[in-house]
């Protein structure tokens, strides 16, 4: 049996450009000679359409979608992720809150994959296993599905599972595997973040190893919002090795038979997996938005050169604007490594200085401010005068500025609200600078000679103020990084932190730092996921709360 396996790119609640896609694959496959095509969780829909499910008649067009992929299931075999629902005779809702009668009270919802043959749908599956931790909350939508069956098609008995569920141990793909199946499907939107390729592959083939049942594993690939799907999806024969594995961070689609002899295969590492989701984050952001043109604020910095990098390769250097925004305490050494990066980017570098603007506010707030000394209160002003100019030129010219603080500063507040915070996407929100410094590096081998060695090697400054460094004001990278990722991505608690940070007062200087700006974190722009734990809607933290271990 030929198997078309269709790693498609759609769009969160654009109905009709997916149905096409969809259509134009099955149209494909067809040609292709495809017994059977297989299409991502939630192809229809896109990953995750969130409160659109309760929008007034969204589910009712899903409803229409669906039938029209049925329609054009003659002579082939389709297995189709979306939404489906149904109307109880007795809703159960809280019938006095007006949020949940008009949000979803009302109805049941299941994430579903339906399974069509000749016009006719000849099985359906609904997911078990709801994840609602990180990114996940499908438990506020869907009602899991209660029964893990088999279907035969053309003489082989399909286990289908969609994504969760084949994590799980003794889960669906066991009573599956229980139920003599011949193959088993898991359809899939699994996000990214670095060495999630190579986890999931691992994970999937260790189960196989023990059931010694063939398994597709078919991803959704694309950006949405802060979220990335990197694809990789694979085949595995019955002995866990591999027979297929599509591309990553891009649509494809392959034919597989599973009698074919096995491949070996490759993932990405670390940077190079990072440097493709963020490209292709970017991509996606702007053109499922119908957006073309970015703006960067380039410092003569590592962060912002990095950023002006990554927009350039995923826009193209004809979309992106630089500019330089210089005052009087920017060093010579900031104005030509500025210079540097925009010429070897082939961007045309835009320079106006903000000692103008600076002076003009400081004049203007003098009757108030007298004679009070320089502080945090000037510094900042000069980082809201760049956002402001930033923002004009979007406003003026059309465009969204790219915000260029990394994590590290995310994650203490070593930044400036309406200031350098400006903009759509935090391209690098989820990198610590240790991994600004890798993933520069990483490019300069293996995409284009971009960062002067400068930048590697001069202490990083914000340069508010004169002869400042970050370490000045922050403990040094080398210990703050690993402090955050023990706290974030690793959650750590309070003594295996000291033992990190290797001095109480460091570590007390960090949490504090942490907790007090969430109300800064709230205000920022999505940050692109590549990390198990990134800023954004897979991490809920209360502004207000006195907790601060």
């Amino acid at each position: 049996m030929k198997i078309a396996l269709c790693q498609i790119n759609p769009t969160v609640g654009d109905l009709e450009e997916n149905l096409q896609k969809i259509l134009d694959f099955i149209k494909r496959a067809k040609k292709m000679g495809a017994d059977l095509i297989i299409l991502p969780e939630l192809a229809t829909t896109g990953y995750f359409p969130f409160d659109l499910i309760h929008r007034s008649g969204f589910v009712e067009d899903v409803e229409r979608i669906n039938n029209e992929v049925k329609k054009h299931s003659r002579g082939i075999g389709v297995i189709l992720g979306t939404i489906t629902y149904t109307d109880p005779e007795k809703p159960i809702y809280n019938a006095k809150d007006p949020s949940s009668i008009a949000y979803g009270g009302g109805r049941i919802y299941h994430n579903s994959a339906l399974f069509f043959h000749n016009k006719k749908l000849i099985f359906k599956y609904d997911k078990i296993k709801l994840p609602s931790f990180d990114i996940y909350n499908e438990e506020r939508y869907f009602t899991p599905g209660d029964s893990a069956e088999t279907v035969e098609f053309k003489g082989i008995k399909i286990g289908i599972n969609i994504c969760e569920d084949i994590w799980f141990e003794n889960g669906p793909y066991e009573e599956e595997v229980k139920k003599d199946a011949d193959l088993i499907v898991n359809i899939s939107a699994s996000p990214f973040f670095y060495d999630k390729p190579l986890l999931r592959f691992n994970m999937v083939s260790e189960k196989v190893k023990k059931s010694g049942i063939p398994t597709i594993y078919l991803n959704l690939v694309g950006g949405q919002d802060e979220v990335i799907f990197d694809g990789n999806s694979f085949v595995l024969n019955g002995e866990g090795k591999p027979l297929k594995k599509l591309k990553g961070f891009e649509e494809d689609m392959e034919i597989v038979e599973l009698e074919s002899k096995p491949i070996e295969i490759t993932f990405y590492e670390k940077y190079a997996s990072i440097y493709n989701a963020l490209v292709l984050g970017i991509k996606d952001y702007f053109r499922k938005n119908g957006l073309k043109k970015a703006i960067v604020g380039l410092s003569g910095g590592v962060d912002s050169a990095l950023v002006l990098a990554l927009g350039s390769f995923a826009l193209g250097r004809e979309n992106i604007t630089a500019l330089f925004l210089p005052s009087r305490y920017t060093s010579t050494e900031s104005v030509k490594d500025a210079e540097i990066v925009a010429k070897n980017l082939g961007i045309k570098l835009l320079t106006l200085t903000i000692d103008r603007a600076f002076n003009v506010i400081r004049d203007s707030l003098h009757p108030i401010f007298g004679e009070r000394p320089f502080d945090i209160t000037e510094e900042n002003i000069q980082a809201r005068i760049r956002g402001l100019l930033l923002m004009a030129y979007a406003n003026k010219f059309g465009g969204m500025v790219l915000t260029t603080g990394n994590k590290s500063e995310i994650a203490v507040g070593y930044n400036t609200l309406y200031g350098d915070t400006v903009g759509g996407i935090a391209v690098i929100g989820d990198l610590y600078k240790r991994d600004v410094y890798h993933l520069c590096g990483w490019i300069n081998e293996n995409i284009q000679d971009v960062f002067p060695e400068s930048l590697f090697t001069k202490p990083p400054s914000a340069e508010l103020r004169k002869d400042q460094k970050d370490e000045d004001d922050l403990p040094p990278y080398s210990i703050l990084d690993r402090v955050l990722e023990g706290l974030i991505e690793k959650n750590l608690g309070y003594k295996e932190l000291l033992d990190i940070a290797g001095n109480r007062d460091v570590l007390e200087d960090i949490l504090k730092r942490y907790y007090r700006n969430e109300y800064k974190r709230k205000q920022m722009p999505i940050v692109l996921k590549v990390s198990p734990k990134a800023f954004g809607i897979g991490r809920r933290m209360p502004i207000t709360g006195g907790y601060r271990r």
